[in-house]
Formats: structure tokens, C-alpha cells, sequence
């Protein structure tokens, strides 16, 4: 299985509005910018916080809502974390 997809999030306020500083150069070849260097720092837009390692969340699968998941759970029906049961439902549907 691939590696899940995650969500970067701030550190302190929880957001995905966060954004990286990069570094680009410009090409006279194709005359287009072209991305040089991602730097560390990341910045968070609603709180302004900076960190060199924001949080991660799972990436929610709009097919499979972590509701879902999470009702079933709650109920006994699965012992399974999120990606997993997410992981098993894509699965079971091919």
C-alpha cells in the first residue's frame, strides 16, 4: 500500500492555511519560473505562528467521512484506524 495522504497543519491553531517560503530562477530557455528550493519555515496565515515542522492529520476521503468511520467504531463494527478502514473500504470496492 502507498504511503497515507496527510493534511499539514499549525502547529498551534490547527489550520491548513498554512504556506512555505521557495526559491525560484528564472529560465530563458522555456521562459518560465522554475521552483529552485523549498525553505523550512513554515508560516501559518490565521495565527502567524512559525515552525519548521507543522502537525499532519489524515487526508479525509470525502467517499469515506471520518464520521462514518467513527460510527462504526463507536459501535464495534471496526478496530481498524482511520486510514486503514479507509485503506479496507477501497479495497473491498475494487
Amino acid at each position: 500500500m502507498s504511503e497515507p495522504r496527510v493534511v499539514k497543519i499549525c502547529r498551534n491553531c490547527k489550520s491548513e492555511n498554512i504556506r512555505k517560503d521557495a526559491d525560484a530562477v528564472w529560465n530563458p530557455d522555456t521562459q518560465e519560473w522554475e521552483l529552485n528550493a523549498v525553505y523550512d519555515r513554515v508560516t501559518c496565515e490565521d495565527c502567524s505562528d512559525q515552525s519548521n515542522w507543522p502537525d499532519e492529520k489524515p487526508y479525509e476521503d470525502d467517499r469515506f467521512p471520518m464520521e462514518e468511520w467513527q460510527r462504526e467504531a463507536g459501535g464495534g463494527d471496526t478496530v481498524l484506524g482511520y486510514l486503514d478502514w479507509r485503506a479496507h473500504k477501497i479495497e473491498s470496492e475494487s
